[in-house]
């Protein structure tokens, strides 16, 4: 398992999805960013990497790779599979998404309930023509996780 302060939400994608099926992809985009300085303190509980005020104890904070703003996982209510999954964090002020790239159409919009990528419902394959009732799991992760496809 990825220690917390290894893990990011990847946002970044192509313009297609040819991409997406190149397990290297996200890890390629990850090297064309340049680094922006990281806030030593979580937004939510104002605790550092040595304590999360909430909890009492240690835990690394995940940083924005745009803005640098910071979070303990568990104060943004991360599951142990976003933990897992998560390759570069974006906050929600930076977040894009992960087929076409823009941050517009916020209202078509699907985070995956595993791994915190979002999705406009228009440039799945098939798209969607409405929220589906109950938790969402990309492609990505219905393979790693669910064992589906």
């Amino acid at each position: 398992m990825n220690h917390p302060s290894q893990a990011g939400v990847s946002s970044s994608g192509p313009s297609n999805s040819e991409g997406l099926d190149d397990p290297n992809f996200l890890r390629k985009m990850d090297t064309l960013k340049f680094q922006v300085p990281r806030s030593t303190y979580c937004d939510v509980c104002l605790g550092d990497a040595i304590e999360n005020i909430k909890s009492g104890i240690p835990e690394d904070l995940l940083s924005c790779s745009d803005c640098g703003r910071s979070g303990h996982p568990t104060c943004m209510e991360f599951t142990n599979n976003m933990i897992i999954s998560v390759k570069k964090y974006r906050c929600n002020e930076w977040k894009c998404y992960s087929i076409c790239g823009s941050s517009d159409n916020d209202d078509q919009l699907l985070y995956c309930g595993d791994c915190d990528r979002g999705y406009h419902m228009y440039c799945l394959v098939p798209k969607l023509d409405a929220y589906p009732e109950g938790p969402w799991s990309c492609t990505l992760c219905l393979g790693e996780f669910h064992n589906n496809h």
